[in-house]
């Protein structure tokens, strides 16, 4: 259900950041008058910012204050995804996904990589979804794992969660308790529900040294810098 959440929704969801940065457009859309808004917002995009872009395709892709219009959506998604906008090209993924209108497997992997490219964990995760459910692609759950790897290294608590499971039940990978360990703390502290339940479980099969070396793993672990050139 949490991949479905995420693929599903987030392009409803992830866009207030964006929004926030358009102050002009918010002010008047706080009173809810969103053909001036849409009308700043546009002029904006013409001119190629990108902001007012994403706003567009947000709107355009929730019916907000204009008629539904995926294409339109993808349309403005795409003017800011190639000016560099991740957030913008992982909701180009979650459309072509999800929304049957226009679904498209290959065009929803592309964007995808577009936005993990630019160090969208969302997208990487969701690139890690298709390969492990084989969708679109064949069916490849160890190029899954290493999808997910990439996204807990950057911090995402899900993807740490998911890489925790898979060093302890030996599905994909060797089994290695000390990172299962380690990957499901840090899950945890990002305040993903399962990682400390998990956890829990786990160090009933570890030794005290074995779990004095995994809080030494935690406890030095930082995330990657992204650098997306």
């Amino acid at each position: 259900m949490r991949n479905i959440f995420w693929t599903g929704v987030l392009y409803l969801v992830f866009t207030s950041v964006a929004l926030a940065d358009n102050s002009a457009g918010m002010s008047v859309d706080d009173h809810g008058e969103y053909p001036s808004a849409l009308l700043e917002w546009e002029s904006l995009a013409n001119k190629g910012d990108p902001t007012a872009q994403f706003n567009l395709g947000y709107r355009y892709a929730n019916g907000l204050g204009v008629s539904k219009n995926l294409e339109m959506a993808l349309s403005w998604y795409k003017k800011a995804a190639m000016q560099g906008d991740a957030t913008s090209a992982f909701n180009m993924g979650v459309i072509y996904e999800m929304e049957s209108t226009v679904a498209d497997d290959n065009s929803a992997l592309r964007w995808y990589n577009v936005a993990a490219h630019r160090c969208s964990t969302k997208a990487m995760v969701s690139i890690g979804v298709i390969y492990s459910k084989g969708k679109g692609v064949f069916q490849n759950k160890r190029k899954a794992l290493r999808w997910n790897r990439r996204a807990a290294e950057f911090g995402d608590g899900y993807a740490q969660y998911k890489v925790g499971l898979r060093y302890w039940d030996q599905e994909i990978i060797p089994q290695d308790l000390e990172h299962a360990y380690m990957w499901l703390s840090l899950a945890g502290q990002q305040d993903e529900p399962q990682g400390y339940a998990i956890r829990k479980l786990l160090v009933k099969k570890m030794t005290p040294l074995q779990i004095s070396t995994s809080e030494k793993l935690t406890n030095d672990w930082e995330p990657k810098v992204c650098s997306s050139d």
